[in-house]
């Protein structure tokens, strides 16, 4: 919907003021949107105080930089996370949590993913929904309460982290130094509310490739992260010269995920090198993607050549990797609550003769990952080995804590729509709060664009973002009243 909404008129709930104030500022904020866009915060190589890369590092300062020139207190865990704060000394605190990392850019741009470009209501940019447009809005929003409303009973902090698309050690290091607040959001899924978020869990399973039959495979490597459907994948085989074309027709005569397309072309007298395409979405999501490991996967099972053992592996993981519901790999699950268990298969590499797949579930709230895990076991082809490497249990907030209670209002009087309640299978920082819901910013009918090529942000919806957040900070804080 872009930014057509901003004429729509106010809904009868909502504050004129604020709405104002953000008309009047909206230009500064998307420019400080595009600022942190041209940062490219994926984690690299941890120096001393980057634990997560100099870049993210490079982020993290330039957020707590601004914020300490518009008069906030700021604190940092050095490259890791920092937090602007604002409000009575001592008070309890209400968190605002968001994050400066981003995922890799990954394939199928057609813009700079770190250029920040503005394009009528659009700005494109890796993190511009996923979570550097959010953290900008979030911090405005703040802005906003503190010339609008004033100080409220409780202190207000928005916490930004630089790691939370590998796991969260940056709030592990942020809470080790600093205190818990009482309640808090973070701006990190969907509107309206969320409520309920599936357990995730990284999937690793193992095997042997060890070049039984006359045809080898010498590399394979697919994805960026678990958590993003891989877009790209590419292998190289060896196979007898005398079974080069019967090789070249197995691996282009099948078939595999919509979307998806292979290519295969000799180097050399006895090798082939095999190239799948795909296209890449967020991991909670992984039918708005085409997996290309699973493609790959499944022609070079069809290699003449192969051990059996070997083929078995293969065929095993590329059939996992294009059933998105989890049934290949004896994980299938779903529940009334938060619905059915999503697999995606994310990474792909071959060292040392070993071959490693990582795949992302997202379970429901009620599954046993103990359970799931050994159904997973039990389905793999001999020689194979599978095991958890790291994730986050389900989150389930008390739909009558204060938290869902006032967001529900906020939103109902902001918007004039109702305040329904969402179970997704993303994972936020809500799951570190004591009382914590994820809160936007993406809206129900628009486009979904996180981990994907070309990630863009509506300036018109950022306009939205920073009035509700703000609205919402002033009655958490008890800045403003309940609508």
């Amino acid at each position: 919907m872009d930014g057509a909404d901003r004429d729509e008129g106010l809904p009868p709930g909502a504050d004129a003021r604020l709405a104002a104030w953000v008309d009047a500022h909206l230009e500064e904020v998307a420019a400080d949107v595009a600022a942190m866009l041209r940062i490219p915060s994926v984690r690299g190589e941890a120096e001393p105080d980057a634990p997560f890369g100099r870049e993210v590092r490079r982020a993290l300062d330039a957020f707590l930089e601004r914020a300490h020139r518009d008069g906030f207190a700021v604190a940092s865990v050095p490259g890791a996370a920092g937090h602007v704060e604002w409000g009575p000394e001592g008070a309890p605190i209400v968190g605002v949590l968001a994050h400066l990392d981003v995922v890799p850019a990954g394939e199928g741009w057609t813009r700079d993913p770190f250029g920040g470009a503005r394009e009528g209501d659009r700005i494109y940019g890796r993190g511009a929904m996923d979570d550097k447009g959010p953290a900008v809005a979030a911090y405005w929003a703040l802005k906003a309460v503190r010339e609008i409303y004033g100080p409220g009973r409780r202190r207000v902090r928005l916490i930004v982290g630089g790691d939370e698309e590998s796991g969260f050690e940056c709030l592990h290091r942020y809470f080790a130094v600093h205190e818990m607040p009482e309640l808090g959001f973070t701006p990190d899924a969907s509107f309206p509310l969320v409520t309920a978020e599936k357990g995730i869990a990284t999937l690793v399973i193992e095997a042997r490739m060890d070049g039984a039959g006359p045809a080898r495979l010498l590399s394979l490597a697919a994805g960026t992260r678990p958590n993003v459907v891989a877009a790209r994948g590419e292998a190289v085989v060896e196979v007898p010269p005398a079974g080069r074309e019967a090789a070249l027709a197995a691996l282009l005569g099948g078939e595999g995920p919509e979307g998806t397309h292979l290519s295969a072309r000799p180097e050399g007298e006895d090798r082939v090198r095999v190239v799948a395409v795909g296209r890449a979405a967020h991991a909670s999501l992984p039918e708005q993607g085409a997996n290309a490991a699973a493609r790959l996967l499944l022609a070079l099972a069809r290699l003449p050549g192969l051990g059996e053992g070997e083929r078995a592996v293969l065929d095993h993981l590329g059939r996992s990797g294009a059933d998105l519901t989890g049934g290949a790999l004896g994980v299938a699950a779903s529940d009334a609550e938060s619905g059915p268990l999503t697999a995606n298969l994310g990474t792909l590499s071959l060292e040392d003769g070993r071959l490693r797949a990582a795949f992302n579930l997202r379970y429901p709230v009620t599954s046993s990952l103990d359970e799931l895990v050994a159904r997973c076991r039990a389905a793999l082809p001999a020689g194979a080995t599978a095991a958890v490497e790291g994730g986050h249990a389900p989150l389930r907030a008390d739909p009558r804590s204060e938290i869902v209670r006032t967001l529900e209002r906020v939103f109902e009087a902001e918007t004039g729509r109702p305040a329904t309640h969402l179970a997704i299978g993303g994972g936020t920082y809500a799951r570190e709060l004591r009382q914590g819901v994820a809160f936007g910013p993406q809206w129900p009918e628009d486009e979904e664009t996180a981990h994907a090529p070309d990630e863009y942000l509506s300036v018109g919806r950022l306009a939205r973002m920073v009035a509700i957040y703000a609205r919402a900070i002033a009655v958490l804080a008890g800045s403003a009243p309940l609508p």
